[in-house]
Formats: structure tokens, sequence, C-alpha cells
């Protein structure tokens, strides 16, 4: 089903291990967070 979907948007899933997913996830959202942190960023 989710292969469908996939192919219908174009896109190829691409297996990765859950450690993989966590590094290519998590790289960025820390980067983020210590800019936002930085520059002292607050939500409205």
């Amino acid at each position: 089903m989710i292969k469908k979907r996939y192919a219908g948007l174009s896109l190829r899933p691409n297996g990765t291990t859950p450690e993989q997913l966590t590094t290519f996830v998590g790289n960025p959202l820390a980067r983020y967070g210590q800019a936002i942190r930085d520059n002292n960023i607050k939500a409205e």
C-alpha cells in the first residue's frame, strides 16, 4: 500500500536502518535547536 502511494507521488522508498534514520533526522534538529538558543528565538 505504501509503495503504491509513493509511486503515485513519484517517490522511491530508500531502505535504511533505524540508526541511520535517527542520524538523518537528529542532526538537523540539533543544529536548528542550537541556532534557536544562540539567537534567543521564541515562539509567538
